[in-house]
């Protein structure tokens, strides 16, 4: 699954739409506290976020990657 990560909800649900499109599974969040309380318990594949989301810029480079 892919967890979107946009406040703006007309284009997060663009970007969603297109990737369940191409048959991905998504989960979309509107902010980073969002998005934490979902991560708590999921793991996802992929991670799409907007940089000028207040607090993400600042943690997006720490995710834990996987091989």
């Amino acid at each position: 699954s892919i967890l979107i990560i946009e406040d703006d909800p007309v284009l997060r649900g663009l970007v969603a739409q297109e990737l369940k499109k191409s048959g991905y599974g998504v989960t979309e969040a509107s902010n980073w506290s969002e998005a934490q309380r979902w991560l708590d318990s999921n793991e996802p594949d992929a991670i799409v976020i907007v940089t000028s989301i207040p607090l993400c810029a600042n943690v997006m480079y720490n995710l834990p990657l996987r091989p």
